[in-house]
């Protein structure tokens, strides 16, 4: 069938800029890679293997290429290609199967697509890639592929990635489990790692006790990508008699420790969509609080925020939500119904931010 061809948009949201960062065009990248291996997996009838990508044969099989991106845009022209055997590639047919779940994913049915013949666990790893295809903090990115030059049967000539769709892929892809209510996050030095025994080991940040942790085999993907330096591990807990956790079980989440600059240029207060000017600074640096070392925290005086979670996604969807509040209790507000102090709030959030169309 020969090989399969489309373009990845990614739109910024502003015309006016013209580049990516390195890390934000792997997550996409990568991601989509992972959607393709694991489209092809379900296509051959290798859907409940636990560890896919782990052998040679789908590492060259399925390859994602890239091409150079247009001049002047965010097009990626990108092929699917099986190296391993040229003469029987069906990577067409793989594309087709992918562009087909996802529509599938966005419905509401995967009925009738490839998806129902990955396992569990493998449905939860394709949910977690998809998900990705969305940036987070707020960024005004989008992603879509393009199928015009192929077209494909029921499935549009764009397919947009939206947070819509992320959140449909993970209610209907992971399969929610009944948890007791003794469920956490635990952030620290990631040690070892047992792939034979589905099991690692963390240093806590405050007790620098080794805190031995099984977890799920579908994570192993994230455990990969996070060999060194601070990770947060979600999962069941069980607590030693000063109340810090000694073992988690069950780990369903594996994720870097992120204390990078978080950026908010968009978000919704009320009915309208709130967008920051171009060149203008509205990040916030978080960090870890004080006592615990377990709480993500971010403060910015100027915009009247003050917010704490208990992971990175969390935090900067309370942000999202203050700066909300913020907008339509002071921007929107009258100056003689402000004390000076709200004045001051309300003129640094005007002097940031603006509403679409005015």
């Amino acid at each position: 069938m020969g090989e399969a061809a489309a373009r990845l948009h990614i739109h910024s949201g502003d015309d006016s800029r013209h580049e990516i960062t390195a890390n934000l065009l792997c997550q996409f990248v990568q991601s989509l890679q992972l959607m393709t291996h694991l489209t092809a997996a379900a296509k051959c009838g290798m859907g409940s293997r636990r560890r896919i990508l782990g052998t040679s044969s789908f590492t060259e099989e399925y390859q994602l290429v890239c091409e150079l991106p247009q001049a002047g845009s965010y097009v990626l022209p990108f092929r699917i290609r099986n190296v391993a055997c040229p003469l029987l590639d069906e990577s067409a047919a793989i594309f087709s199967a992918m562009m087909v779940a996802l529509v599938g994913v966005a419905s509401g049915d995967i009925s009738n697509t490839v998806l129902v013949n990955l396992s569990t666990e493998n449905r939860a790893r394709f949910a977690d890639a998809l998900s990705k295809m969305t940036a987070k903090d707020g960024k005004s990115w989008r992603v879509s592929i393009d199928t015009d030059a192929d077209p494909i049967e029921d499935v549009p000539a764009v397919f947009e990635f939206t947070k819509t769709v992320t959140d449909q892929a993970v209610k209907i892809l992971k399969v929610e489990e009944d948890v007791p209510e003794e469920i956490m996050s635990v952030i620290g030095e990631l040690i070892s790692v047992n792939f034979e025994s589905n099991s690692l080991s963390i240093r806590h940040n405050v007790t620098k006790k080794e805190i031995r942790c099984a977890y799920r085999p579908e994570v192993v993907d994230q455990i990969l990508q996070n060999r060194s330096g601070g990770v947060q591990v979600t999962g069941k807990f069980t607590l030693d008699s000063d109340g810090n956790p000694k073992s988690l079980s069950d780990v369903s989440s594996i994720v870097p420790v992120d204390l990078s600059r978080i950026t908010i240029t968009m978000f919704s207060a009320g009915e309208v969509v709130v967008r920051s000017f171009a060149n203008v600074d509205v990040s916030i640096t978080p960090t870890l609080d004080d006592d615990t070392k377990q709480m993500f925290v971010a403060e910015n005086p100027a915009l009247g925020i003050e917010a704490i979670a208990t992971t990175r996604d969390e935090l900067i969807a309370e942000i999202s939500e203050q700066l909300s509040v913020n907008w339509l209790e002071y921007a929107k507000a009258d100056d003689e119904d402000l004390t000076d102090t709200a004045k001051d709030l309300k003129r640094s959030l005007l002097a940031h931010y603006a509403e679409e169309g005015t």
